[in-house]
């Protein structure tokens, strides 16, 4: 079993956008055959599951979300720093095997740490350095 993270911003069930959608489909399906999938948002109206997949919701980003690509992108190269440090507890947390980082091109990526983990115990230690990213 495997654990997939996808970071979108904007994520929320009821949006009606194609990589909103895109992600909840995937989550479910992964969750449906066996695996587990974390969504992770910055939009607190997310609920905090959506189907079998865990939400998560990112909160070291200033600002209100949604919001426009110029606030967000701010948003991100002001917190880089807090908002690595944030995804990085998430995916221990989670135990993330892999980030799929979607819509990349909104600044996520500046931020990226990746969920793959080498384990000397019962608990992740450290984390690779490559991403996936799916930009729209």
């Amino acid at each position: 079993m495997s654990t997939v993270a996808f970071v979108l911003v904007s994520w929320r069930p009821d949006v009606p956008a194609g990589m909103e959608r895109a992600v909840a489909a995937h989550a479910a399906a992964l969750t449906k055959a066996g695996h587990k999938a974390v969504i992770v948002t910055a939009d607190p109206a997310a609920p905090r599951t959506y189907r079998a997949a865990t939400v998560t919701t990112i909160t070291a980003l200033c600002g209100t979300f949604p919001c426009d690509d110029t606030t967000l992108r701010t948003a991100i190269h002001h917190g880089t720093d807090a908002l690595r440090r944030e995804l990085v507890t998430v995916f221990a947390r989670e135990r993330v095997d892999v980030a799929v980082y979607v819509d990349a091109l909104w600044g996520w990526a500046a931020s990226c740490p990746t969920a793959r983990r080498h384990e000397t115990s019962s608990r992740p230690t450290s984390w690779a350095t490559t991403p996936i990213s799916a930009p729209h």
